[in-house]
This record gives C-alpha cells, structure tokens and sequence, in this order.
C-alpha cells in the first residue's frame, strides 16, 4: 500500500535488505537496488521448542489445547480481549476438555489480563511471556494479525487471526490498502489459508465458528498444516542476518571501487 513512496525511497535509499520474497520484485521493478534476505523468525523457529515439555509441564497431554494471542500492545489488547472472552462459552459447549494458553507480554499490565478473565468460562494458563512454546504446545490458536501470526505460521501450528482496529482507521486502510489479505501467510499464498475475521467479522460466533474444527477435527488441522509449509519455505532458510551482513559488505565494496 501507499506504493508512492517507491518514488522516494528511488531518491533516497541505496539498497533494500528485504524480509520477503515478492518485495525484491516490487524494488527491482522501478530501479531500486535490492536484496532478499529471508524472515529473522525463521532463526527463531528453528531455536524454539517443540511445546511438549510446557504441555506436560502444565498437565494437558491428554486434552484439547488452544492459545490466545490477543496482541502485544494495550490497544489491541483492549479490543481482541472481550471478544475473546465471549468466544469461550460457545467453544466450552463444542469442545470437551478445552483448556486454554495465554502468553502475556511484558508489554502488558498482566494482573489486568488475569483480573478480566477472573471467571472465563474455560480453564486459562495464564504464561510470562513463552509464545514460542504456547504455539507449538497447542492445537490450534487465535492470534491478532501482526508478528504473531507470522510465528504461528513458521511453527505449522493452524490457527485464525483476528483484528479490529478504530472504524475510521479502518476505513482508511481499507481505501488505501492494495491487497486482500492482511495475514503474512495469505499474501504469501495469494489466497486465504487461514481465516481472517477482521473488524465486524470479529464476533464471538464466528471466531467460535473459524477455531472448533481446527480444535477438533484432525483432518482439518492437517490440510491447514499442509497449506502452511510452502509458506514457511518462502521465508527463506535460516541465517538471514549473516546474508543482510553479507549483502551489506558486498555494496559497500562495488562501491568503495
């Protein structure tokens, strides 16, 4: 979006270290020097654990697991919360057993998190940060559109986004915006992989809707997990700071000639 800063970014910027694939097309398009690197997270990803030791930690081998990722910043967390809350009635009555995962960054007033969500009507682990072992330690998550949900894409854990933002704020990007996903995994795919319920679509019922089969259906889970590997190779092998670092010394020594 707002691809008229390409024209400046020409005037201003030598080269471009980019994250992604079809970015290094867009700069090489109109003439800007460019370099793809790969995604810093896929170095993460491969460093994180597997989420079964948090799981036995916790006592939840047996039983269906889903996290919350509800945002890192208070105004997101403002408004992805009592939504959230509201979802888990209705996945109580169709999911027996559920459990819940809540990493809280250290962004957030956790006591404020744990205060709103007193009476949930599931069982919540409230966790200190450990999303990494949160999203590889549950079945399924519902995660805020942001860096989050790229991780929970490169652990090939299924999941559904949410986001809901001011309604003008909304509108705006909407207007300006020239793609149709907001979901890194479905701009990568160029189609809808994993569900995005995004402003008035952001209701209990159909977050409730979206997340029951990817909890309860293994099927589901595994055409979704499916989906997302081709996804997770677009974002490049591991050592992209060391290729950044390479790309780097080797403009600097076309240019010092």
């Amino acid at each position: 979006w707002r691809k008229r800063r390409l024209q400046t970014i020409r005037k201003v910027v030598d080269h471009m270290l980019v994250l992604f694939p079809f970015e290094e097309a867009i700069y090489r398009e109109v003439g800007v020097g460019v370099t793809w690197v790969g995604h810093p997270l896929v170095d993460e990803a491969v460093a994180a654990e597997n989420g079964s030791r948090l799981r036995e930690e916790l006592g939840l081998v047996d039983v269906p697991v889903l996290t919350l990722a509800p945002g890192s910043r208070p105004s997101e967390l403002s408004r992805h919360l009592p939504v959230l809350r509201a979802t888990l009635p209705l996945l109580r009555d169709r999911v027996p057993g559920l459990q819940v995962l809540l990493p809280i960054a250290d962004t957030l007033d956790a006591e404020a998190i744990r205060t709103t969500l007193r009476d949930a009507a599931l069982p919540i682990h409230f966790l200190d940060g450990r999303f990494p072992e949160a999203i590889r330690a549950c079945d399924a998550a519902i995660v805020a559109s942001g860096t989050a949900s790229l991780q929970t894409t490169l652990a090939l854990t299924p999941n559904v986004v949410i986001y809901r933002v001011a309604p003008l704020t909304y509108w705006l990007a909407r207007k300006l915006a020239q793609v149709e996903h907001i979901g890194m995994a479905n701009v990568l795919a160029q189609r809808e992989i994993i569900p995005e319920l995004l402003q008035d679509d952001c209701t209990p019922s159909r977050i409730a809707d979206a997340i029951t089969p990817l909890l309860s259906d293994p099927e589901a889970r595994s055409r979704m997990v499916t989906d997302l590997e081709p996804i997770r190779q677009q974002l490049g092998d591991p050592g992209a700071y060391g290729r950044a670092v390479q790309a780097l010394l080797d403009f600097l020594q076309q240019r010092s000639r």
